[in-house]
């Protein structure tokens, strides 16, 4: 017996529509599931790019800080709420190279991104009339002193002495001494900071930078006297270069008409030590600045006025008998200050200028362009 089968052209067009209708129903549950899935992972970008920018927006909140607090904004950390979300911010000092590093993790639904931000700063020791991270000892006879601005001790004030006193503004002992002494950075990139190379090298790299006519090199082992008058109208840099630690001495004189033409701002760089002697010294709108390896003393009697930056490795000793002494700048001792004085009215002030970023020559490379805010020298997205 045979069996037909029999199919017409209705039940083959069925048959079709049928297979045409499964597929059209499993692309649509495909492209459904891929529209929430790519609807999901857009949500996520979104959330993610939310949490970046509010990220950013912490890094902004912490450099408002630095432009409001200046470096005093150091350890507190910030937590606040921002567009719906929020961020945590994190600064961490690195005193060897007045760098901030600023985390800012900002946080939105169930995304975090993190910055990491890295700021040039202004070194304290440019922020106070006196820096040392050692003591800060007066040593008087009818004598009286004002330290005006801020002053920083890793050691203490003490005074001996007849009838003598100095007075603060501000002043803030036993400090860290990563927060008071001064370091040249690693210039022979051996790993070691404030050898007598990297200050030798340092200056070295400055001079170099500057125009030949805004230089005096000296390479010597002697002493170099200097009468600051026309003849160094002008200059930028006056570097003495002994080829030891302690060579290379300096001895600046002043007298009451040997100051040069006004609007002059120069520093003198020593290997050796520097011995400052100024009767009668008026600078008007000058500035002299000493950076020295050595020791660094100054004297004056009668009346002495001048504005200078000072820095020494070694001890700042101040000696003034029968004077007027007003001193405007930033004085920093990497062993201590001591203030020798008899029948003296002395007065120290902060210069101001270098709050926004009046800097000697030669020393900009140590701080910022700005007092309160640095180049931002890297910018990076964290883990």
């Amino acid at each position: 017996m045979r069996i037909q089968f029999v199919f017409s052209k209705f039940g083959v067009a069925l048959v079709t529509v049928m297979i045409f209708m499964f597929i059209l129903l499993i692309s649509g549950a495909t492209f459904l599931r891929l529209a929430t899935f790519e609807g999901i992972l857009s949500k996520k970008d979104i959330q993610s790019s939310r949490a970046f920018y509010i990220a950013e927006a912490g890094v902004q909140r912490a450099l408002a800080y630095l432009r409001v607090e200046g470096n005093q904004y150091s350890t507190e950390p910030i937590n606040e709420s921002f567009a719906g979300g929020s961020y945590s911010v994190t600064p961490a000092d690195n005193p060897t190279r007045s760098i901030k590093t600023i985390t800012a993790t900002g946080s939105f639904k169930d995304r975090q991104k993190t910055i990491i931000v890295e700021v040039q700063l202004m070194p304290d020791f440019f922020k106070n009339t006196f820096t040392s991270p050692g003591n800060l000892e007066l040593w008087g006879i009818l004598a009286s002193a004002y330290a005006h601005g801020t002053t920083w001790l890793s050691g203490v004030y003490d005074s001996m002495g007849w009838f003598q006193d100095m007075g603060f503004d501000v002043l803030v002992e036993n400090m860290d001494s990563e927060k008071t002494t001064l370091r040249f950075p690693d210039m022979n990139n051996n790993s070691i900071v404030n050898e007598f190379s990297d200050f030798v090298l340092f200056f070295q790299n400055e001079v170099q930078q500057l125009d030949p006519s805004e230089v005096v090199w000296l390479q010597t082992d002697g002493t170099v006297d200097i009468w600051p008058d026309r003849d160094y109208a002008g200059k930028k840099i006056i570097f003495v270069e002994g080829s030891v630690p302690g060579a290379g001495d300096v001895n600046i004189w002043f007298d009451s008409g040997s100051w040069w033409e006004s609007g002059q701002d120069v520093t003198i760089v020593s290997t050796g030590d520097v011995n400052y002697i100024q009767p009668l010294q008026n600078p008007s709108n000058n500035r002299l600045s000493v950076i020295c390896w050595g020791n660094f003393s100054e004297g004056a009697i009668i009346y002495s006025a001048h504005r200078s930056v000072i820095g020494t490795q070694g001890v700042a000793d101040l000696t003034y008998i029968i004077a007027l002494i007003n001193v405007t700048g930033a004085i920093f001792a990497n062993d201590h200050v001591d203030i020798h004085s008899a029948l003296v009215r002395a007065d120290f002030y902060h210069d101001d200028t270098l709050n926004i970023g009046d800097i000697p020559p030669g020393l900009r490379p140590l701080c910022t362009n700005s007092y309160y805010l640095g180049d931002i020298i890297s910018w990076q997205e964290g883990a």
